[in-house]
């Protein structure tokens, strides 16, 4: 599990919860708590974020739901799966963008992304576009361009 500092994991049987829950997923490649799909019209999350607490994104859900990449607020990837792909550090030399460049190499190796429903509180306003972050976006676009014609996260498509 990769989660930032500023995370509240809200109860004590969370760990449990989400153990449970990564179990019955198939060909689980990472998973998050929040993240974005071609398929779906806004951020798919159950966190809340700010000062007031207030959702994180449009799409609340009640299952585990398949992504095309995650936010990296909390992330978690089976052992077994980071042992053949680590992060790269090339692409990805800061906190920016790290879980969605993840989420598109493991997809090369035929892994899923999906986004789980838990409820945490990030004591953030979500909002983290500094110059460092279009340098790496810069970076994975590069990286992907000849994979992936469009790419979606949460911080837009």
């Amino acid at each position: 599990m990769f989660v930032h500092q500023d995370v509240d994991l809200s109860t004590n049987t969370l760990l449990e919860e989400v153990e449970k829950m990564l179990d019955e997923l198939p060909n689980l490649g990472i998973a998050g708590v929040a993240g974005k799909s071609k398929n779906k019209d806004g951020v798919i999350t159950n966190i809340k974020h700010d000062n007031p607490p207030r959702f994180a994104g449009k799409i609340q859900i009640g299952k585990p739901t398949e992504v095309q990449t995650v936010d990296e607020c909390l992330t978690i990837i089976p052992k077994s799966v980071f042992v053949k792909l680590q992060f790269d550090e090339n692409a990805c030399n800061d906190w920016h963008l790290y879980a969605v460049d993840y989420c598109l190499s493991v997809k090369r190796l035929g892994f899923d992304s999906y986004v789980i429903p838990i409820f945490i509180y990030h004591k953030s306003s979500g909002y983290s576009m500094s110059e460092k972050y279009f340098v790496t976006l810069k970076k994975v676009l590069k990286k992907h361009k000849s994979y992936y014609n469009k790419i979606y996260t949460t911080m837009g498509d």
